[in-house]
């Protein structure tokens, strides 16, 4: 989508993106914030068996269970910057909840977008946060059982905010493609 455009007083071609369409941004977005909570989901799964097992056994965890927590509270922050998005401006379901909350608040699936997940996944990220600060200034010896504590505190939440389809505000699991949004 690349357009040509002429400067008068060059001649020289210039090429410059054309502005992507609201509803293309949030299709790409929703998808990208489909696709990473499977990722946040899996790492958080293993990290938590990781840290069960190391602390089981009495070791302390190691320096790449140490740097997958970190890259956890980073896609978790990517994934919050993508759903602040949705919410403050391109989702079409946060624009019709916010525009009458009253009326919103009585419909489950406005209910849940407007509050319900916000609330939650807000919950969650804090909690991942403060877990990854207390875990780091833990003594080692105890470092995987903070690890572990953390861990399913933000499960817990992120799996409560999670709009699963089985639900009556549910969402598709999976967002093959972009024809699947809406």
């Amino acid at each position: 989508m690349l357009r040509e455009r002429r400067t008068v007083a060059s001649h020289h071609a210039v090429a410059y993106a054309a502005p992507m369409s609201p509803s293309v941004l949030y299709e790409l977005v929703l998808f990208s914030h489909s696709w990473l909570r499977w990722l946040i989901l899996a790492l958080t799964l293993f990290l938590i068996i990781r840290a069960v097992l190391v602390s089981g056994a009495g070791r302390p965890l190691s320096t790449s269970d140490d740097r997958l927590f970190t890259a956890l509270v980073g896609m978790v922050d990517l994934q919050m910057l993508l759903g602040l998005s949705l919410y403050f401006g391109l989702s079409p379901l946060v624009k019709a909840a916010l525009s009458d909350f009253s009326s919103a608040m009585r419909e489950p699936a406005l209910r849940f977008v407007a509050v319900e997940h916000v609330v939650a996944m807000f919950l969650a990220v804090v909690i991942l946060h403060v877990g990854r600060v207390r875990t780091r200034r833990a003594d080692e010896a105890v470092r995987a059982r903070h690890a572990r504590r953390w861990l399913i505190g933000f499960a817990v939440f992120a799996l409560a905010g999670i709009p699963w389809p089985f639900l009556p505000y549910g969402r598709p699991l999976l967002r093959l493609t972009f024809a699947d949004l809406g």
